[in-house]
């Protein structure tokens, strides 16, 4: 066979292309050294195959931990059922062929692709210990690819493993320190709910409601709403315990603390402050001063009316006033509300006398 003789302008188009290959592959590389993202390396390594080949278009498929997807080469990123087709295609082209020329004619020998003008196609694998994912390029014509460039291809592959391996990676560490992170601040949630909540009535305990009252007393200094707050005390409690035991009497400190949350707002304050004392710190109470006793009144008689009950639920409570840009500290509106309702025990003492009854 005679030898093949290039012409001195031939081997010189050759070997520019060569250095416009290189060159591509270079700037291909440098940009995946510095890539910051699994999207980013989707896009450089599309990009880079499509100028080393001339492809028509490129599938860059990585296989990712929240699922497959894909990016294309001018077109943004497929769907995962596309990714799935191209990772079959991929699956089908085993050998390292230049090239497949795609037979439309029917049958299943050849996979689908998102692009029926597709007349040949590539595909590389990009792996390391692992199948990572892989490169596909289409031409819409029949197309031969150069050995010269598949090797390009297959070495960029290459280098886009390892950045990818160290991407997958992160963002498995980034994951596991996002839940442990949420776990965490749940956790945390939880100690300081249960640091400020009182176990047997479920509302705040004496260090959260003085906690809390204090940052709503701020809101109302600052703002034109005022508020009212109310001191509560189950009186009766001692009796009610030596004659029925401490777990009926506990079960009616839960019960006037249902009744309260019945009664006064989600936005409201309430705390036991110990033993038998309740208090309520009301924002905006317009007329409120009005509808509170009677609705406190009421949610007592419902509370009272159910069949079978050993005591009779009451209350005795005194409340001040907070006007819109007050500067009295809370020590002194719980001392003033407290001996309201003191003056309302000892009315009701002398006016009712039920011995086997909780007044509240």
């Amino acid at each position: 066979m005679g030898a093949v003789f290039h012409s001195p302008e031939s081997r010189a188009a050759e070997a520019f292309d060569a250095l416009r290959s290189s060159l591509r592959l270079s700037r291909g590389l440098q940009q995946l050294a510095i890539a910051q993202s699994i999207d980013a390396v989707r896009e450089i390594v599309s990009a880079t195959s499509v100028a080393l080949a001339d492809g028509d278009g490129c599938v860059v498929v990585i296989a990712e931990p929240q699922g497959t997807s894909l990016s294309v080469a001018g077109g943004g990123r497929r769907p995962a059922d596309a990714a799935a087709r191209m990772q079959s295609l991929h699956g089908w082209v085993t050998h390292p062929a230049p090239s497949i020329e795609l037979d439309r004619s029917g049958g299943d020998d050849v996979p689908y692709t998102d692009w029926p003008q597709t007349r040949s196609i590539v595909t590389l694998p990009i792996r390391s210990t692992r199948m990572l994912g892989s490169i596909g390029l289409y031409w819409k014509q029949q197309h031969e690819l150069p050995a010269a460039a598949f090797a390009l291809l297959q070495g960029l592959a290459d280098a886009a493993a390892p950045v990818i391996e160290k991407l997958l990676l992160q963002q498995e560490l980034e994951q596991r320190v996002r839940e442990r992170t949420a776990e965490l601040e749940a956790a945390h949630a939880e100690v300081r709910k249960l640091a400020i909540t009182d176990d047997l009535s479920g509302v705040l305990n004496r260090r959260g409601f003085l906690l809390l009252a204090q940052q709503e007393l701020k809101s109302i200094r600052r703002g034109n709403a005022g508020g009212m707050l109310l001191y509560f005390d189950l009186d009766g409690l001692k009796q009610l315990n030596d004659r029925h035991g401490h777990e009926l009497g506990d079960r009616s400190i839960a019960e006037f603390a249902a009744v309260l949350r019945g009664v006064f707002r989600e936005s409201d304050v309430i705390g036991r402050l110990g033993g038998d004392e309740f208090c309520v710190l009301a924002i905006d109470h317009k007329g409120r001063s009005v509808s509170v006793p009677a609705r406190l009144q009421a949610a007592l008689d419902a509370a009272n009316a159910s069949p079978g009950r050993l005591y009779e639920l009451r209350a005795s409570w005194g409340w001040t006033p907070i006007a819109p840009g007050h500067d009295t500290d809370l020590e002194t509106l719980l001392a003033t509300a407290d001996a309201a309702m003191y003056a309302d025990k000892r009315s009701r003492r002398e006016r009712l006398a039920t011995p086997d009854s909780a007044v509240v």
